[in-house]
């Protein structure tokens, strides 16, 4: 595999020799690199590294799996534009999930310098080195992702069908690893590194939302193009389209030769080329940015630092009785927010909050029937968007035990705690002040705006109700010491199942709150007993003995 993948980039050599690379160097880098590489796994796939490559090949099966399910645009739309737009952007952005998910770190990573820059190796041939290696995995995740179109495409199109999407894959890739790379060239110049992986984090969750997102919507975009017989080739914002620009080199080799096809072809061979001569100009820049960045900003961070340290303890006073959850409070805040594994797992399903309650508020049980902006202050659906905020609850609380940092936790032992429940607490409060109220209050104003002043006894219900949710479900998933587990462990935990079995908590909720609606001096009647509830639940959860603590906390 490795001497296959070798004689491929030898057929390119003339290339890379063009760009500045220094090629038997860049060879010699290349195989060292995938003779030594254990690809960490995949996303949902994660288990243990003994078993990353037998991972990664069921991620491929996975991924050529989700490509069944797009190929049959090719036979369904009779323009082959359109549907290959739709199956180009699909994988384009599965594309830039991956290189940012799981191959951010091999293009951030510098320790190979130490190694390769003090010999006669030039910084060019370090980076096209890496992005070579990065590109090599993505053409077989895009080979995995696209297998089923190829077949498809070759029994409907025909035989010019197969080295056309092959080619306009292979720029795909060559398009978001270029896009990517200059990016992160920029950024390396501008921004501090451990600030540039925060924002590669929040680019990730960004990314995550458009798929989910766009799960919803791209059915829907297909069947109005099939009904609306959309001609993309008399729109002008395709020249500005990346997968349009892929498909349109496809449409012209099946023999649709317009004006339209033939400039979206050369945008399609031109831009991915272009991009690596950019990089390569940028390339000699790109390490000293990346050593250097981090040192001169260090003065800048220590003084932001010093200003956001004193928010946490100011509200912790507010919201905390004991020195205890005081100090929960303060660690569970900074470290939510520090805490990349944390903000990956929990952040998304915040935002997923705000796509779910969009959809379920515009679309009705009845074969899909949808309801206006307009005609949404007529409904009851407000109730939707308020109880949406507790779909990231078990998420929030079930990911806050653990930690890439777990072997900090032996502080807990040290400290003279007769309670743990005190720390529980505290983090709890800390999960509540600065993750969950603040997404209902955001969905809370716009239920106000849209629907009126009607509806704030049932924004008050609802925001108590939240609260005792959030209890309930703490006091269920088992109570473990923040951040004391191991990422590792997160495999074994259970997580998807026990939070697939807390949902129906918040549709018991829910539809409790749906049946008294119409009666609002029984919605306000109902705050207090729910707020005696949640004082109970957590005075419950405050009593918690070192003897309900598990063991590997």
């Amino acid at each position: 595999m490795i001497a296959l993948i070798l004689r491929l980039f030898d057929c390119f050599s003339w290339l890379l020799r063009g760009l500045g690379v220094d090629y038997p160097q860049f060879r010699a880098i290349l195989q060292t690199k995938l003779m030594l590489d254990v690809r960490r796994p995949r996303g949902a796939f994660a288990q243990r590294s003994n078993k990353n490559r037998n991972m990664f090949a069921l991620t491929l099966v996975s991924l050529a799996f989700m490509g069944v399910f797009i190929s049959p645009l090719v036979a369904k739309v009779q323009s082959p534009l359109v549907s290959l737009t739709f199956i180009h952007a699909v994988i384009m952005v599965m594309l830039a999930m991956s290189l940012l998910g799981d191959y951010s770190t091999v293009l951030l990573d510098t320790t190979d310098n130490h190694v390769l820059l003090p010999r006669p190796v030039s910084r060019r041939t370090v980076l096209f080195a890496r992005l070579a290696h990065i590109f090599t995995y993505l053409l077989l995740i895009t080979a995995s992702l696209g297998a089923a179109t190829f077949v498809v495409g070759t029994i409907v199109r025909g035989g010019a069908f197969l080295p056309a999407f092959a080619l306009s894959l292979t720029l795909s890739v060559g398009l978001i690893v270029g896009v990517v790379s200059l990016a992160y060239l920029v950024g390396m110049r501008l921004i501090p590194e451990e600030r540039l992986r925060d924002l590669l984090t929040y680019a990730q969750i960004v990314m995550l939302v458009v798929v989910v997102a766009g799960y919803q919507l791209v059915p829907r975009l297909v069947g109005s193009a099939v009904k609306a017989k959309l001609d993309l080739a008399a729109q002008n914002w395709i020249y500005f389209c990346p997968p349009t620009w892929m498909a349109g080199l496809v449409d012209l080799a099946l023999g649709n030769r317009g004006a339209a096809q033939v400039v979206l072809s050369i945008e399609a061979l031109l831009a991915p080329v272009l991009l690596l001569l950019i990089v390569s100009v940028l390339a000699p820049t790109f390490q000293p940015a990346a050593l250097e960045g981090d040192r001169t900003n260090s003065a800048k961070r220590a003084a932001a630092g010093a200003i956001r340290q004193r928010w946490p303890a100011v509200l912790a006073r507010l919201v905390a009785r004991n020195p205890a959850e005081r100090g929960a409070f303060d660690l569970v805040w900074r470290l939510a927010g520090r805490d990349r594994l944390y903000k990956l797992r929990v952040y998304p399903g915040l935002a997923f909050a705000f796509v779910f309650a969009l959809i379920w508020m515009l679309t009705g049980a009845e074969r899909g029937q949808t309801v206006t902006l307009g005609g949404l202050p007529q409904t009851d659906r407000h109730l939707i968007l308020l109880y949406c905020a507790s779909l990231a609850a078990p998420a929030a609380l079930l990911h806050l035990r653990f930690s890439s940092q777990f072997d900090a936790a032996w502080i807990y032992s040290a400290l003279p705690l007769y309670r743990p429940g005190e720390v529980l607490l505290g983090a709890f409060k800390a999960v509540m002040v600065r993750l969950m109220l603040p997404t209902f209050a955001v969905l809370a104003g716009i239920a106000l705006v849209v629907w009126g002043w009607r509806v704030l006894p049932d924004v008050l219900l609802a925001s108590v109700v939240l609260v005792l949710i959030c209890l309930i479900e703490a006091l269920l998933v088992g109570r473990h010491l923040p951040f004391s587990e191991s990422a590792g462990a997160m495999e074994s935990s259970g997580r998807t199942l026990r939070s697939m079995l807390l949902m129906p908590i918040v549709g018991g909720f829910g539809l409790a709150h749906y049946a008294i609606r119409p009666y609002p001096f029984v919605v306000l009647g109902a705050i207090p007993i729910v707020l005696l509830l949640t004082f109970a639940c957590a005075r419950l959860y405050q009593r918690t003995t070192w003897s309900a603590i598990p063991r590997a906390s």
